[in-house]
């Protein structure tokens, strides 16, 4: 007798090789409903990568980004759910319960039965279609192959993710590319009025939000788009040799894909040809075209320093800075980055001296930096209680940010200033604030910062007595952190709910 799964209020059909949901029938690839079917045999097991591949793709060798893209069209199918959680660097599990029912049990569609017909028919178009396309796939893709994988057309706005550059040359001498590479890419393009690149520090914060790990480039793509809001992901690695470098690159479009190969004798004329790849589908502009332009994250020291941060090790990391500082006295990143340790460690003096310097020598080059060190003051001004500082260096924060377009910036800077509002208890200058922060933060389209604001638009109207608005903004907050899966701000959406 066969047997169907149930599990999130979807009916897998093991026969019958589909799923149901009510009475609509959900097309599903032949792989994919294998693995589908592993994680359901195997709830809640740690299922290794490995031993995904080796029982989903046994008569056939492919890559893990198969196996990544699989995932991801099984999240789609059960969108309104945590199904599968990544646990980086192990594996996979089926997070949802399952029900093991005879076929009779279930409440199999009639439609589906007076459609067979048509839809063997549609299975085996698909079938044929997956056939081609993995022909395609598997030997169609060479370096000189500069053709969409799938025709693209859908028009980009919200947020671009270039993410780091996996480096597969062994040597000391290019430990620099994996932050330093993707931020040359990152700084190369500017930023629209459609378009935000998200800078370096934003990108590393959404892989450790989503709990996946930035040392691996093996990223779960469909959970970086779910986290981030992006349109675009750029995914790159590096190998080759001096002089014989070979970046591949894969444009991750929400329904699409395209991947190529840049062969250089230089790694920084391979980044130029990669941004002007980049630009020619977001039609953006080139904001640096030097090749001898360096990032003051190419540096080993400043990525171990980073890791240290990440695990909440501040003293180490200050220790590396300062190192770092000794023999790149110009690199403001570093300064910046030393702050956020000093801040975390409640050292606001130096913290601000070395602000101080970062900005003298960030006006120097008008560096795209300076947004984020007037911001970094005025929040060291907030933390002293020096409301009438803090608006003043939020002003020159914003004109900063503006200067530079710098969309996410200006959203962080309109939170802050909401802040000062309320403490001077002007509650409609507050609102102004806060709904200036949503806007900036609904151009990036990020769910993130979206679901931040809306909660202190909440208390804000609680403060206010305006009860059935304060319930509005929670529960539009709560919605885009369910739909986004994003688990790890529930301790601050409790933190609201107890404030209502």
């Amino acid at each position: 007798m066969s047997f169907v799964y149930k599990t999130c209020q979807h009916l897998v059909q093991v026969h019958q090789q589909n799923i149901l949901l009510g009475d609509e029938i959900i097309k599903i690839r032949p792989k994919t409903f294998s693995l589908l079917l592993i994680f359901l045999e195997n709830p809640y097991q740690v299922l290794t990568k490995q031993e995904l591949l080796t029982k989903v793709w046994d008569d056939v060798e492919v890559h893990e980004q198969v196996l990544f893209q699989t995932i991801a069209e099984l999240r789609k199918i059960f969108t309104s759910q945590q199904v599968i959680k990544t646990h980086p660097r192990k594996g996979y599990a089926w997070v949802a319960d399952v029900e093991l029912i005879e076929k009779n049990e279930a409440k199999t569609s009639t439609a589906f039965s007076h459609r067979w017909f048509w839809q063997l028919t549609l299975t085996a178009i698909c079938l044929l279609f997956l056939i081609i396309g993995s022909y395609l796939y598997l030997h169609k893709l060479t370096p000189e192959d500069n053709h969409s994988v799938v025709k693209i057309t859908e028009d980009l706005s919200g947020s671009l993710v270039i993410l780091p550059v996996v480096n597969r040359i062994d040597d000391n001498g290019h430990q620099w590319v994996k932050l330093g590479a993707m931020d040359q890419l990152i700084a190369r393009i500017s930023s629209d009025e459609n378009l935000v690149v998200m800078n370096t520090d934003y990108v590393l914060e959404i892989l450790r939000d989503a709990e996946l790990e930035y040392r691996d480039i093996q990223q779960d793509l469909s959970r970086i788009f779910e986290v981030s809001g992006a349109s675009l992901i750029v995914q790159t690695q590096l190998s080759g040799s001096v002089q014989q470098y070979q970046l591949k690159y894969t444009f991750h479009f929400k329904n699409s894909y395209k991947r190529g190969v840049i062969l250089s004798s230089s790694i920084n004329e391979a980044l130029i040809e990669l941004t002007e790849k980049i630009v020619s589908y977001t039609r953006q502009s080139i904001r640096i075209s030097s090749n001898d332009f360096k990032s003051d994250f190419a540096n080993e020291m400043l990525v171990r320093a980073l890791d240290l941060q990440e695990e909440n090790h501040h003293l180490a990391a200050i220790e590396l800075f300062e190192g770092l500082l000794q023999v790149e006295a110009n690199n403001i990143v570093a300064r910046r980055l030393l702050v956020t340790s000093l801040l975390e460690l409640h050292q606001l003096e130096p913290a601000e001296k070395q602000l101080l310097i970062a900005k003298q020598l960030g006006q120097q080059s008008n560096s795209a930096e300076l947004p984020k060190i007037h911001y970094l003051l005025s929040l060291i001004h907030y933390m002293r209680g020096e409301l009438a500082l803090t608006k003043e260096s939020l002003k020159a924060a914003d004109e900063s940010a503006i200067a530079h377009q710098d969309w996410l910036n200006r959203a962080f800077i309109a939170q802050l200033q909401g802040k000062v509002d309320i403490r001077y208890g002007d509650y409609q200058q507050a609102l102004r604030s806060l709904e200036a922060a949503l806007n900036y933060h609904s151009v990036i389209q990020c769910p993130i910062g979206t679901s931040n604001t809306l909660l202190a638009l909440s208390e804000l109207a609680n403060l206010q007595g305006k009860t059935t608005k304060s319930q509005q903004y929670y529960h539009r907050a709560s919605q885009i952190i369910a739909q986004r899966n994003l688990t790890f701000m529930q301790p601050l959406l409790n933190q609201t709910s107890k404030k209502l």
